[in-house]
């Protein structure tokens, strides 16, 4: 299964309280492909996704396609000069 890192963690809960998050409570932050990127998105949690909390609320979503293979990477918090980034590694 995918590892969170704990600064990863608090960083997907920063993003669904941020200014830019919906107020739509039901909703997590979702990593998705498209091509060989990963993006992150809010969306509402689906039959077949793998559903990861902290702090007993919902933060991240990801398709069970999807979470089988990256379930042996850990999802980080790299600091760039923009501001903190979600990294896969």
């Amino acid at each position: 299964m995918l590892t969170i890192t704990e600064a990863a963690n608090r960083r997907l809960a920063e993003i669904l309280t941020g200014p830019n998050a919906p107020s739509d409570a039901s909703l997590a932050v979702r990593i998705s492909q498209h091509g060989g990127e990963l993006g992150v998105t809010f969306d509402e949690a689906m039959p077949t996704d793998a559903i990861f909390e902290y702090k007993g609320e919902v933060v991240l979503l990801i398709d069970a396609e999807l979470a089988e293979s990256i379930s042996r990477k850990t999802l980080d918090v790299t600091t760039m000069d923009y501001g903190p980034q979600l990294t896969l590694r």
